[in-house]
């Protein structure tokens, strides 16, 4: 075993003895491979995509946004595939593929000569139903209404006449109000209006003597209100209130009168013949006053009748004049409505034999040739999009839909422009409800962008990020400073700029910006100076 050893380093030691040799024969040669054995251990030691340049961030504070990163796809705001409603032979074909068309537009239609024709005999049976309403309202005729004027003007005289003859009921009233209350109770009472007036007989019913001497004063104030309308009636009907003055103050003369008739029936005064004389007048005096009452009344009510007669006058003329809705009339007026609804029924049918745009926008496929039959839900379509706008719709995972919420701010790139280029938007809608996709619920959010752009295209994909929460004035540096080193994230912090020493401190990372920015808790203070190897693209 001894020898085999030695044997070994004898051979090594004459291999070696020959390179060195040969190396010195050869000098140019050896440079040469050392060269390449040390630069090839170089490149293979060295920390993948350095450039060995460096770049010196200054540490700040400031708002960091955090921001949820999603994936998406542009697609118009409205899109739709429109087949007929009937079944039919394709007739015309108005578009092509890329046209742009309106709201409302024709794009197709099949045959429907039957249809057309039950529509124009439904307008002509509208028509004559309405011409036969017309001539049932055009109403009574020029002789007609003259008449009912005649009526009017009639009615009018009459109810004029009926306040006249209310003026000699008034004065009736007014004389004989005088006469049954000052002269027939002149000798009854003591005082009088200004003192207050008092009973001066005994009548054993002390309660209806106290109702006598108050209800005499009402008695007084109701003639003195009479006797001013009866001086001052004028015949107008516009003197109604006046009338009504003077039937509320004959019922408080009546009500005096009663109780005066009441009182003077009492036991103790009947049977006392001093006052027979006064209780044949007070009779008189409430049979006297009933007469003219009840004359009064009447004329009222005769002006009251005579009223309702002028009312329905000019009704009938207004009547007569807008056209009568006579029984004729309202069944005239059914028949107009049900021609209306058969038109209406009518159109609508005509009108499923035309295929319309639902919307404003572009034409992107064609399933429809003249000559063709076309069935209801067949495959004979046209196909649209909405050029008004475009949206993103994108597949949210439960997990991130939690964190956003209606208009929130996004911030949009498309691979197409690359991630300087930015377009901003928002959220318009999340779905209530989730879809399992790959076993995963997800839920369909729409993004609606701030503004319109000619870059935008429907299918584009998009990258999305949602800023979820914005971070005020926190310490935060690139995301990029940071390195996972033996399990610790660590930043190199210059510590003398004259000597360039670099330290590498262990720090505590929090939220991650939407800027590629990282929230530092620990490790770092404001204006320490974050030194950042610069990788090589």
């Amino acid at each position: 075993m001894k020898k085999t050893t030695q044997n070994l380093f004898s051979s090594i030691k004459k291999m070696f003895s020959s390179l060195f040799a040969w190396a010195a024969d050869h000098k140019v040669w050896s440079i040469i491979i050392l060269a390449i054995i040390f630069g090839g251990l170089y490149f293979y030691l060295k920390p993948a995509n350095s450039t060995g340049k460096t770049e010196e961030i200054t540490v700040i504070r400031k708002n960091l946004e955090e921001a949820v990163s999603l994936t998406g796809r542009v697609k118009p705001t409205e899109e739709a595939v429109v087949t007929f409603e009937k079944s039919g032979t394709v007739r015309s074909v108005f578009v092509k593929v890329g046209d742009k068309v309106v709201k409302g537009q024709n794009l197709a239609s099949i045959s429907a000569d039957d249809a057309y024709a039950r529509v124009a005999e439904s307008k002509a049976s509208l028509d004559a139903a309405v011409a036969t309403l017309d001539e049932l309202n055009s109403g009574a005729k020029p002789e007609q209404i003259d008449l009912k004027k005649t009526a009017i003007a009639r009615a009018e005289n009459d109810v004029e006449q009926g306040y006249r003859n209310i003026d000699d009921s008034l004065r009736n009233i007014s004389t004989t109000g005088n006469d049954v209350v000052r002269n027939t109770f002149s000798k009854v009472f003591d005082g009088g209006y200004v003192e207050g007036y008092r009973i001066n007989i005994a009548s054993c019913d002390s309660v209806k003597e106290s109702q006598m001497n108050t209800l005499r004063k009402d008695a007084e104030d109701a003639i003195r209100k009479i006797d001013s309308v009866s001086n001052n009636y004028a015949f107008s009907t516009s003197r109604a209130a006046d009338v009504d003055t003077v039937k509320t103050n004959s019922l408080v003369i009546n009500n005096f009168l009663n109780t005066a008739r009441n009182l003077y029936a009492t036991e103790c005064i009947t049977k006392d013949t001093r006052y027979d004389a006064m209780r044949i007048s007070v009779t008189a005096a409430k049979n006297s006053w009933s007469g003219v009452s009840s004359d009064f009344s009447n004329k009222i009510n005769a002006v009251e009748t005579l009223k309702i007669s002028l009312k329905q006058a000019n009704e009938d003329l207004r009547l007569s004049q807008s056209g009568e809705k006579s029984q004729r009339v309202r069944a005239q007026e059914a028949q107009v409505e049900a021609a209306r609804a058969r038109l209406n029924q009518s159109g609508s049918d005509a009108a499923k034999n035309v295929l319309r745009s639902p919307f404003t926008g572009i034409v992107t496929a064609i399933d429809i040739k003249a000559g063709e039959f076309a069935s209801v839900g067949g495959a004979k379509s046209i196909s649209l999009i909405s050029d008004a706008a475009f949206e993103i719709e994108s597949k949210v995972s439960e997990i991130d839909v939690a964190k956003i919420k209606i208009n929130d701010k996004a911030q949009i790139t498309f691979d197409a422009y690359g991630q300087d280029e930015k377009f901003e938007a928002s959220i318009t809608n999340i779905s209530p409800a989730g879809v399992i996709t790959d076993g995963v619920p997800t839920y369909k959010t729409i993004f609606s962008f701030a503004e319109k752009s000619d870059k935008v295209r429907s299918g584009m994909t998009a990258n999305i990020d949602v800023v979820t929460k914005v971070y005020e004035n926190v310490i935060s540096i690139p995301a990029r400073a940071v390195k996972n080193v033996k399990g610790e994230k660590k930043v190199k912090v210059l510590t003398n700029k004259a000597k360039n020493t670099v330290e590498e401190k262990v720090v505590k990372t929090g939220a991650r910006g939407v800027n590629g920015e990282i929230e530092i808790k620990e490790g770092v203070n404001v204006n320490d100076i974050i030194v950042i190897e610069i990788d090589s693209k």
